[in-house]
């Protein structure tokens, strides 16, 4: 496997950035992976303040990288169905970026280009669904590698 960017909007947490940290160490075994964030932005206007995060967000993509957005109305896919999908995107892509929006969520219309999964139909918060994302990329590498991890 390639290279993996989770990149979020996030204030530091000890204890979040420690349960995600667990999984970025987890997943490395089996892909060059690096958690990127941006500090959220702060003001008035949410369409503003969307704009500024996305914009933030999508400046740390690296060139020549596939850019997958985490969105509540994007793609559902079960473990088996992520763990597929990551072998034939590593297959094309140099690189597989993951995209996370802050508590004011992210400008839907500069990001339809880029494919969107949804972790769920349900609204959940930033920090949860940038831990869920990490335990669903190890779950799945896992299964790739026959680790005792996932056991389905």
């Amino acid at each position: 496997m390639g290279r993996i960017r989770i990149i979020t909007v996030n204030r530091a947490d000890a204890v979040w950035d420690g349960l995600v940290g667990d999984y970025l160490q987890r997943i490395a075994r089996y892909a060059d992976i690096k958690w990127q964030v941006v500090k959220p932005t702060h003001g008035v206007d949410v369409a503003q303040i969307k704009r500024k995060n996305t914009e933030q967000l999508l400046a740390l993509v690296p060139a020549g990288s596939l850019t997958v957005v985490l969105d509540e109305l994007g793609v559902e896919w079960s473990t088996q169905q992520l763990s597929r999908q990551l072998v034939k995107w590593s297959d094309r892509y140099q690189c597989i970026s993951f995209i996370v929006g802050g508590a004011e969520g992210l400008e839907r219309e500069r990001l339809v280009t880029h494919p969107s999964w949804a972790l769920s139909r349900l609204t959940l918060p930033h920090r949860m669904a940038q831990l869920i994302l990490v335990e669903q990329l190890y779950r799945a590498f896992s299964m790739q590698h026959n680790h005792p991890y996932h056991r389905a």
